[in-house]
């Protein structure tokens, strides 16, 4: 699934079932620094114009997909 947080609350929220130890891939020129899902969580702002990709099952060795739109 695809979701555009606008605040840090939303990315929160788009993350609430995720684990935190999934891994997370940030697209190349993308300012974001984060290699799990703790990591975001963990952001204290969040650059607009981004996506999150979650995939549908959200287990730990699951992918999580930060991209530009």
């Amino acid at each position: 699934m695809r979701f555009r947080p606008n605040v840090m609350d939303e990315l929160r929220t788009c993350l609430g079932s995720c684990h935190a130890e999934m891994q997370v891939v940030v697209e190349r020129g993308v300012h974001v620094t984060a290699e799990t899902v703790a990591d975001l969580r963990s952001l204290s702002v969040w650059p607009p114009g981004l996506v999150l990709c979650i995939p549908s099952e959200r287990d730990r060795w699951s992918v999580v997909r930060v991209e530009r739109v």
